[in-house]
């Protein structure tokens, strides 16, 4: 087990910058460990304890950990939470619950106190046993690749160490620590396969463990190279989104169904997750797709398809509608909106006084493009350019006293549009964030 914390730290791999490190503090070995290893070697430290509300005892440690963080100069930041509530309330295992609390409250407290990374003192064990209770589960290619070093804002420094050195650890440095009773309770998966199957385990394979831990990096690995390999197939599944792809793409995500379908499996799976993100895919409604036709609702969305196409959509709350004039640009959810002679994006000359504000198209407004004699539903100028039913309210839409005007990348107001040079004219921008 490495002496210095910063030698721990260093093989993650990630620019650390000079803000503190929130670190999950339970106040057992493990965490006990890895704050006096951080503190020791003088990188600042803010330990975070949650207390679960389970025990009569949590009170007293709290107090544990408080005079830990202080002893080693650290700060120290602590809430509680019913985790039983918690899983009364989501009809949750208390394990799970527990998951949740615990990481609601350091992710909440990382942005309350401005800080940079969070850091946990999951071991090789931890490991071990996570990867045991997914492969009882069934899980695919990315379960296997169990806890990773570094996600999103957490890292795992000790991975790699051995639970038994986190206490011997302890031993060597005079360290007290808390034993979590809930850690030998049979009620909980967990621990009965650390008490049960990791020492029969251990027997039958000795290195088991660490075995485990290579073959969950390898996974890792292999996860990593199929996800830029379905992120280079989702470039060239995509449909084209036309000039406002950086609005549209937001809310929906069209693919080719014949081009998606040449792919192979574990890549199509991926390509497809992909395309819903930040929406989350079961394995269930990826299957699915595979049928002729039909639709399956995520949370916060659906997939629709058909022979010929696949659309991905994600629901958010429309953009209000907002005023535009010279002096007072406007803004939505990637893109501005302003007048002035700073080129947009996309840049259109109107008349002077034609547009006064820019929102969301309403129900059976029209528009009279320029190349038509007549006028056309604006729903209908998005539905023509394949922008579905749920990307439409996020399109701006700017319009005037007499009516929608331009409608980027899609319709411009014949009897609205000038020349440049054309007393009066005026220049409306919309600029894109990619």
């Amino acid at each position: 087990m490495p002496e210095s914390g910063r030698v721990v730290l260093a093989h993650l791999g990630v620019n650390l910058g000079d803000r503190p490190l929130l670190l999950a503090l339970s106040g057992g070995a493990d965490s006990t460990a890895l704050l006096h290893m951080l503190a020791s070697a003088e990188v600042p430290v803010v330990a975070a304890h949650l207390d679960h509300r389970m025990r009569e005892e949590s009170g007293s440690e709290v107090e544990h950990c408080a005079r830990l963080a202080e002893s080693l100069g650290c700060g120290f930041v602590t809430d509680s939470r019913s985790v039983p509530d918690l899983a009364a309330r989501l009809r949750i295992g208390i394990e799970e619950a527990g998951r949740i609390a615990r990481r609601e409250f350091l992710q909440a407290t990382r942005e309350r106190q401005g800080l940079e990374w969070i850091v946990t003192a999951h071991t090789l064990d931890d490991q071990f046993e996570t990867l045991l209770m997914r492969l009882s589960r069934g899980t695919g290619g990315r379960g296997l690749g169990g806890i990773a070093p570094v996600s999103g804002r957490f890292l795992r420094p000790f991975l790699d160490v051995p639970r038994s050195e986190t206490h011997r650890y302890c031993a060597d440095h005079g360290l007290a620590f808390l034993t979590d009773p809930a850690n030998c309770d049979p009620r909980f998966a967990r621990s009965r396969i650390r008490a049960q199957v990791v020492p029969l385990l251990a027997d039958l394979y000795p290195g088991a463990r660490e075995a485990a831990g290579r073959a969950a990096r390898h996974a890792r690995e292999d996860e990593a190279l199929l996800d830029t390999l379905a992120a280079k197939a989702l470039i060239e599944c995509k449909e084209p989104d036309g000039p406002i792809a950086e609005i549209v793409t937001r809310y929906e995500t069209r693919i080719d169904r014949a081009l998606w379908g040449e792919l192979p499996p574990a890549i199509r799976y991926r390509c497809l997750r992909l395309a819903v993100s930040p929406l989350t895919l079961g394995s269930a409604a990826a299957e699915a797709v595979c049928g002729d036709s039909g639709s399956v609702s995520l949370p916060g969305g659906r997939i629709v398809w058909n022979h010929s196409r696949i659309r991905c959509e994600r629901r958010a709350e429309p953009f209000p509608r907002q005023e535009l004039t010279e002096h007072h640009p406007a803004c939505g959810p990637a893109w501005r909106a302003w007048i002035g002679d700073e080129v947009g994006t996309l840049s259109v000359f109107v008349r002077r006084g034609s547009v006064t504000e820019v929102g969301p198209g309403q129900e059976g407004e029209r528009i009279s493009p320029i190349g038509m004699t007549g006028t056309k539903k604006v729903s209908k100028a998005l539905a023509d350019v394949r922008i579905g039913p749920v990307a439409r309210p996020h399109v701006p839409v700017f319009r005037g006293p007499e009516g929608p005007v331009w409608i980027p990348g899609v319709a411009l107001s014949r009897a609205d549009a000038v020349s440049e040079h054309e007393v009066g004219a005026i220049r409306l921008n919309l600029g894109l964030d990619a």
